[in-house]
């Protein structure tokens, strides 16, 4: 294990192959293979492993939740359970609490996501309105920006299907 910071791994001490940088990284880790850099990476995970967690606040609320890569400022910050999200730019996937094999890679990409697997998200807010629902794809800032509870939508380029809100089984490519 490597701790570096205050309270890093703070009272984990059963953790294996870990490595903590930055205040109360990884503070209640138990599990192993974490990696959390950044103040409050990974806060609250117990027995999540094979996590990765770079930025502030990132990753911080995490318990249980294994398999997810998070990078940026609460980058996938309130996840609990989820397992196999990819997630990298401020607040991406944020306040998801068991949302599991998304990709959100954006400012605010996914952030309002609760519940929902199987989504993509790519570029600045794309699909950042979705609570909850599944198997979207959107590619291009903007894209799916208003969908709250859709599923099974693909939107590629700037502000595609913005304003769908609760559409099903569409495609649209191109600008808005």
């Amino acid at each position: 294990n490597t701790l570096i910071g205050n309270y890093a791994v703070g009272v984990g001490t059963t953790g294996s192959y870990t490595t903590a940088v930055g205040a109360s990284a990884l503070a209640k880790n138990i599990a192993n293979f974490n990696t959390a850099t950044g103040a409050y990476a990974s806060l609250q995970n117990t027995t999540g492993a094979l996590n990765c967690s770079f930025g502030a606040y990132a990753g911080e609320n995490t318990t249980t939740g294994s398999y997810n890569n998070s990078f940026g400022y609460a980058a996938l910050n309130d996840n609990i359970t989820g397992v196999s999200n990819n997630v990298m730019g401020y607040f991406a996937l944020g306040v998801s609490t068991d949302a599991s094999y998304n990709v959100a890679i954006g400012y605010e990409s996914l952030k309002s996501l609760k519940t929902g697997d199987y989504n993509t998200a790519v570029g600045h807010r794309t699909l950042d309105s979705q609570t909850s629902g599944g198997y979207q794809t959107a590619l291009g800032a903007f894209a799916l920006g208003m969908s709250t509870t859709t599923m099974s939508n693909t939107a590629i380029g700037y502000g595609s299907q913005l304003e769908t809100i609760k559409g099903n089984y569409n495609t649209a490519v191109g600008n808005n």
